[in-house]
C-alpha cells in the first residue's frame, strides 16, 4: 500500500495505511489509515449483557436522542435500562455493541446506542461496586471512572490493593497502574511478584504489553513531551518517564517488551 498522500510518511504522525478490508457483503474494499478503535476495531466474540438484562449506562459516552440528550446528561450521568438489542453494524456511521431502553419524562420509552462493552460505559444493576472497580483495571477504563468508582461507593483500595495491582499487572492496564500511583499513592513501580520479579518483567510476560506501551506514546504526544521529559506518572519534580524508569529495572525484560517476541540482544 502507498500513503494517502502519495510519498512515504516522513514523520510518526503521518498517516499511513494500516489496512485494506474487503466488505463482506459488497465487492469492494476500504483503506484503514490508523490503527486504533475509532477506525477499526475486531468484532466482539462475546457480550457481557444478554437481551433484556436490567443495566445502568453512562449518558455522557451513550448516544442519545438528539431532542433529550443536554437534558438527560445535565440531569443524570448514569441511567437504567435495559437491552434491546446488541451487535448492531450497518445502520449508522458507528458500531453499536449495545441498545438500551430507557424512560426519561413522561413520553414513553427512549433509546441509547452504547458503543463500548466496558464499565466505563455500561455496568449490571445487580455487579457490587468492589468487583465493578476490578472489572474496570482490567478493562482499562480511565482513571477518572476509577476514581469515580472508588469515591461514589466510598471503596478502600488498600484493603485490597495487592489485588488492585495482580489485576493491572496482569491485564497491562496503563490506566489503571498510573491511577494507583499517582491518585491511590500505591507504589508499583516498587511491586514484586511471589517470584521477586519486577513491574517491568512481568509486564513483559503479559500478552496486552503492546498496548501499554502505546498508551504511554501516546500520553507523551498528547502532553507534548519527548521522551527524556517529565510524565505525571513518576511524579511532576521528576525528570524521568515511564520508559526511562521501566528501562533502568532491567534492560533484557525492555528490550522484550519492545520487540514482542525475544528482543534483540
Amino acid at each position: 500500500l502507498s500513503s494517502t498522500s502519495g510519498r512515504p510518511p516522513r514523520s510518526p504522525t503521518d498517516d499511513f495505511p494500516r489496512y485494506a478490508c474487503s466488505f463482506q457483503d459488497e465487492d469492494g474494499r476500504c483503506i484503514i489509515e490508523k490503527d486504533d478503535d475509532d477506525f477499526i476495531m475486531e468484532h466482539p466474540s462475546v457480550f457481557r449483557f444478554s437481551i433484556g438484562q436490567k443495566i445502568v449506562f453512562n449518558t455522557k459516552h451513550a448516544r442519545l436522542p438528539g431532542a433529550i440528550m443536554h437534558k438527560v446528561r445535565s440531569q443524570f450521568p448514569w441511567l437504567e435500562g435495559s437491552i434491546t438489542a446488541r451487535d448492531i453494524t450497518g445502520e449508522a456511521g458507528y458500531y453499536t455493541v449495545y441498545e438500551c431502553k430507557f424512560k426519561f419524562g413522561s413520553k414513553g420509552d427512549y433509546f441509547a446506542d452504547i458503543e463500548r462493552d466496558v464499565d466505563e460505559h455500561i455496568a449490571s444493576l445487580s455487579t457490587d461496586p468492589r468487583t465493578r472497580l476490578l472489572d474496570s483495571i482490567v478493562q482499562d477504563c480511565e482513571r477518572s471512572h476509577l476514581s469515580y468508582l472508588a469515591d461514589a461507593y466510598e471503596i478502600d483500595i488498600d484493603l485490597f490493593r495487592d489485588l488492585a495491582i495482580r489485576r493491572a499487572v496482569d491485564s497491562a492496564s496503563y490506566n489503571a497502574l498510573t491511577w494507583l500511583q499517582m491518585d491511590r499513592g500505591i507504589d508499583v513501580l516498587s511491586a514484586k511478584d511471589e517470584d521477586g520479579n519486577s513491574l517491568l518483567h512481568q509486564l513483559a510476560t503479559k500478552p496486552n504489553v503492546p498496548k501499554f506501551f502505546r498508551k504511554v506514546g501516546e500520553s507523551l504526544q498528547q502532553r507534548g513531551y519527548c521522551e527524556e521529559d517529565c510524565v505525571d506518572f513518576v511524579g511532576k519534580s521528576c525528570d524521568k518517564t515511564w520508559l526511562d524508569v521501566l528501562s533502568k529495572c532491567n534492560l533484557k525484560a525492555f528490550d522484550i517488551v519492545l520487540s514482542l517476541n525475544s528482543g534483540a540482544a
